[in-house]
C-alpha cells in the first residue's frame, strides 16, 4: 500500500450491527464509475493504518480455535469480519458485480474468484458447480479464515484484468449468455 498522503481509499460505512455490502452499494449513484454517496474517503494514511490494523486483528481472532470444542465443521466459519469488509468493499471494482455490473445487491462473493457478485449472478456461478466457483453470501454464510484472504487478494476489477489479459473475456459468465 502506497504510504502517500494523496491516496484515496473508498469505504462504505459499516454498523457492526446492521449495514452490510448491500446497504451501502444500494445508496450509491446509478452512473458506473461514479463514487457512491455514502462512501468515506480516507485520504490519510493513519485511517488507511488503522483500517489494516483493525484487518489484522481480525485476521488473528478468527485464526484462533474455537472456545467449545465442537465436532461440526461449520463451528469453525464466522461471520465476515466488519473491518474486512470495509477493505474488500473498497477494492477497485467491487462496487458493482463482476459480471453484469448492476449496483444492486452486491452482496455474494465467488471464493474460487475473489469477486463480488448480484444475487441473479450468484446464481449462474453456483450452476456452473462449487469446483467451479464457490459462492457464499457475504452477510448470511459463515467464512473460514482462507476465504476471506481469497476475497482480501482478489476484487472484481483485478478479475476483470485477468481475464483481459490472457483473453477470456471480462467476465466469467458474460461470455457463455
Amino acid at each position: 500500500m502506497n504510504n502517500d498522503q494523496n491516496s484515496t481509499i473508498i469505504m462504505p460505512p459499516y454498523s457492526s450491527s446492521t449495514s452490510t455490502n448491500s446497504d451501502w452499494a444500494s445508496s450509491s449513484s446509478s452512473s458506473r464509475g461514479s463514487q457512491p454517496k455514502a462512501a468515506l474517503h480516507l485520504s490519510s494514511s493513519s485511517k488507511t493504518n488503522e483500517l489494516l490494523q483493525l484487518v489484522a486483528q481480525e485476521l488473528e481472532t478468527m485464526k484462533q480455535p474455537p472456545k467449545q470444542q465442537s465436532t461440526n465443521p461449520a463451528a469453525a466459519e464466522q461471520s465476515f469480519p466488519p473491518a474486512c469488509l470495509r477493505l474488500m468493499s473498497s477494492l477497485p471494482g467491487n462496487l458493482t458485480c463482476v459480471d453484469c455490473h448492476s449496483r444492486t445487491d452486491i452482496s455474494w462473493a465467488s471464493v474460487s474468484f475473489g469477486c463480488l457478485m448480484c444475487l441473479q449472478c450468484s446464481g449462474k456461478h453456483r450452476s456452473l458447480g462449487v469446483q467451479t466457483s464457490f459462492v457464499k453470501s457475504v452477510s448470511m454464510d459463515g467464512w473460514k479464515v482462507h476465504e476471506v484472504l481469497s476475497m482480501l487478494e482478489g476484487g472484481n476489477e483485478q478479475l476483470d484484468q485477468f481475464f483481459e489479459r490472457h483473453e477470456m473475456g471480462k467476465s466469467v459468465t458474460a461470455s457463455g449468455d
